[in-house]
């Protein structure tokens, strides 16, 4: 079936509406360590909050063309971001939620900027290979 006959269907805004919720989950779980990072100086709640708006901004970003990845590679960013910005935690020996607000903030932008090349593995597995 093609996208032609969903929208003559009617079930055109469906798929739309499960992409751009999928985008914010995606945004949701790449925001998750950097939000549980605040939680020792920021209520529950603006933490909750910051985890929503990053999905919002993600998928604003994702759907609008402004963001230059495929979706795939913003997927494995994502979930790079969080298992990488886990890992450091437990290396670095944090407590969840971690008590050393600036170490876990620093675990979590080095798990984001690793997550970059998990995100684009085939283009770093060309690079070293060639």
């Amino acid at each position: 079936m093609t996208d032609e006959n969903d929208d003559a269907s009617g079930r055109g805004w469906l798929r739309r509406a499960g992409r751009r919720l999928e985008t914010a989950v995606v945004g949701c779980i790449a925001a998750l360590p950097f939000a549980v990072a605040f939680l020792p100086v920021l209520p529950g709640v603006v933490a909750v909050a910051l985890v929503l708006l990053s999905g919002a901004i993600a998928v604003a970003l994702v759907e609008t063309g402004r963001l230059p990845v495929s979706y795939g590679g913003f997927f494995r960013w994502a979930l790079a971001t969080g298992v990488l910005s886990y890992a450091g935690w437990q290396l670095a020996r944090l407590d969840v939620p971690p008590s050393e607000t600036g170490v876990a903030v620093g675990c979590w932008i080095l798990g984001a900027l690793l997550a970059v090349a998990v995100a684009n593995y085939r283009r770093v597995w060309t690079r070293l290979t060639a």
